[in-house]
């Protein structure tokens, strides 16, 4: 049967009624004011009473008055949840702050229920009442201080004991009786003789809590002096309630720690923390391989590092069978504690590097049926008990959480960052394949504007450049400005209808009239129509025995003429140098054109080729996109390459003419 109890407060929502309450297995009745409490005390007779100020109508004095002048409900405890004093304070049987955790009010309220049945139980039988008053209050003793000749508390001698402080403690009254605390528990730490002695020789009161050393376990003690020199003291084991406060603290920790520090920092922190609350020096994690027969070292603790051992190869695989007794736990799927490491008969070896052991607890860590690692602690100064084996397991488990997730991040990193490269891959493509589709509709559409003005425009420019013609015969004597015009007038002409013969060749190329040429006649022959400008440096390099190549010569001879005046154009207006080489590259022939002037800076090279695409002021940027056609007509190829400053070389490469 579960207890019953009546919280009263005027909120609409309390987390204390709707889940911590209910959580701990009790049933909780709320009241909005005092006059609904009480109606509720007579209904449900409840077995505590949580108040929490202030209430609707009525002060809170005037409710706890009637409480406790109520028959029905003067016995009922009433805890006080409050930061301020009030008239309340005398009437409530515990007063604890509002911020007051979870975890401590639930632990007052189990005293407070003890309490109630200690004091229902004397009533039945007083002659119970010492007894009832030992198990319930937990340890008592009683003990004489003792100084130094400075008047310093130094130790404290056994008077008497409670049969509950032998239970909480586990020593014995006969053992302690007469004997001083430093001959009992030679471990004890100075904190406690020092706070005991302060309350025999000032006959001042003291409350505390703190972990003993020498007993391994957290106590509340309450200290008073009955007489001067003397003390007693009352103490609870809150051993289970302030390590489960660590436990939730360092797994927050954990968590944080966990958002900005890698897996294997994390491990070590999850090392640290779990040697700590089990005073053990040494700490360790493996992994346990899909086979289950082998093992990974993946983290010692920071102080196992520091002052136990050394692992050259920390990732290292371990075959289980090789493993000694420490591996049992992977081999019995269940948490193994050996706290007499050095006299166990089947013990083999540790991992090279592994530190020595004395005592050692180790815990699998169990998913879907396999063991997935191991975490382990050891050389504590005394031996491993059950708690030891929960500490350490329950640590285990949020190791495997932390490598989970950090794994599961990793991955979907890796994830993030591979669909983030698809995307840009994707929308590059997209927008390469959208640029082509411009300039292919715009070819298209100049070549059909080629096709149908090219005979309009042709039969104009053969006027003009005719007329200019007949005017240099008719006019061999005018004067200069007048020849220089004839001339610029001519130059555009041609130029003009080399753009229009550009045109009509990109769109409609033909194919090509493959033949086998002489390589050395095909460049001389193009230099006699491609003429180099005055004052450029030539070097002409032809390979002697030259294969010859099979290609359409007419088509060659427009691709070598398009880049030696690409070449002559890029030239210094001083200090010029061309460069033709011809040589054989396997069953190519590679013929070079390499110019010394500015060169091309490196985000235009991938659009040399581009229709349409050009850096100069004039032209429409069909030269180079025109002969790259025409040398793959021929079954050849085209690259270029260049540096700012240091001109440009642009190759073509034929393929040699079959036997």
């Amino acid at each position: 049967m579960s207890i019953r109890i009546l919280v009263v407060d005027d909120k609409e929502e309390n987390d204390l009624r709707s889940r911590v309450l209910p959580g701990a297995g009790y049933e909780v009745f709320h009241a909005n004011d005092s006059e609904q409490a009480m109606q509720l005390i007579h209904l449900h007779r409840p077995e505590l009473i949580v108040l929490i100020p202030p209430l609707r109508g009525e002060g809170n004095p005037s409710f706890c008055v009637r409480a406790k002048n109520d028959e029905q409900a003067a016995d009922i405890p009433i805890i006080l949840l409050s930061d301020e004093a009030s008239g309340t304070d005398e009437c409530a049987d515990e007063i604890l702050e509002s911020a007051t955790s979870s975890l401590e009010l639930l632990a007052h309220i189990k005293a407070l229920q003890k309490l109630k049945t200690m004091r229902e139980s004397m009533r039945a039988s007083e002659g119970n009442y010492r007894q009832l008053f030992r198990e319930m209050l937990g340890g008592l003793a009683v003990h004489e201080i003792i100084c130094d000749e400075d008047g310093r508390p130094v130790d404290y001698r056994f008077l008497d004991v409670s049969p509950g402080f032998e239970k909480l403690t586990g020593l014995k009254a006969a053992d302690l009786i007469g004997k001083t605390v430093l001959q009992v528990l030679p471990d004890t730490e100075p904190i406690w003789i020092e706070r005991y002695g302060r309350v025999a020789l000032t006959r001042e009161p003291a409350q505390f809590e703190h972990y003993s050393q020498a007993l391994s376990k957290y106590f509340e003690a309450r200290a008073f002096s009955p007489e001067a020199g003397k003390f007693a003291t009352i103490f609870y084991d809150v051993t289970e309630r302030t390590q489960a406060e660590l436990l939730m603290r360092a797994r927050l920790r954990l968590g944080e720690y966990a958002e900005t520090h890698t897996l294997a920092e994390t491990l070590q922190k999850t090392l640290d923390e779990v040697c700590e609350i089990t005073d053990s020096p040494i700490g360790f994690y493996h992994t346990v391989g899909a086979d289950q027969q082998s093992i990974s070292l993946q983290a010692w603790s920071t102080r196992t590092l520091q002052e136990y051992c050394t692992v050259a190869n920390l990732e290292g695989h371990y075959p289980l069978n090789a493993a000694g007794v420490w591996a049992d736990a992977i081999r019995l799927r269940q948490p193994m504690t050996h706290n007499d490491y050095a006299a166990l008969p089947n013990r083999r070896g540790l991992p090279e590097g592994h530190a020595a052991l004395q005592r050692e607890l180790v815990v699998p860590i169990l998913r879907n049926d396999l063991v997935v690692a191991i975490l382990g602690v050891g050389n504590k100064s005394i031996e491993y008990t059950h708690r030891d084996v929960e500490l350490a397991t329950y640590f285990a488990d949020g190791a495997w959480e932390v490598v989970e997730r950090k794994h599961t991040q990793e991955q979907l990193a890796h994830y993030t960052l591979h669909l983030e490269k698809m995307v840009d891959e994707r929308t590059n493509e997209l927008s390469l394949a959208q640029e082509q589709l411009l300039r292919q509709e715009r070819l298209a559409t100049l070549g059909q504007l080629a096709g149908s003005v090219s005979h309009e425009l042709r039969n104009p420019l053969a006027v003009i450049t005719n007329s200019i013609y007949f005017l240099r015969l008719i006019q061999p004597d005018s004067a200069e400005k007048v020849k220089e015009y004839h001339q610029i007038i001519q130059s555009e002409a041609e130029r003009a209808g080399k753009i229009i013969g550009d045109l009509l060749d990109f769109s409609r190329m033909k194919s090509a009239e493959r033949d086998v040429l002489d390589v050395r006649r095909l460049i001389n022959s193009t230099l006699e129509r491609f003429h180099k400008p005055e004052g450029v440096q030539f070097n002409l390099s032809i390979a002697p025995q030259l294969p010859r190549v099979f290609a359409d010569e007419q088509q060659v001879t427009q691709v070598l003429g398009n880049l030696l005046t690409n070449a002559y154009q890029a030239l210094p207006s001083t200090g010029g140098k061309l460069l033709i080489e011809a040589c054989q590259q396997d069953d190519m022939i590679e013929i070079c054109v390499q110019d010394n002037g500015s060169g091309i800076v490196p985000e235009n090279m991938a659009r040399l080729f581009e229709p349409l695409f050009t850096t100069k002021g004039y032209g429409i940027g069909l030269g180079l996109a025109l002969s790259k056609k025409l040398i793959e007509l021929n079954q050849g190829r085209i690259e270029a390459r260049s540096r700012p400053g240091e001109g440009a070389t642009f190759t073509i490469y034929l393929p040699i003419a079959p036997d």
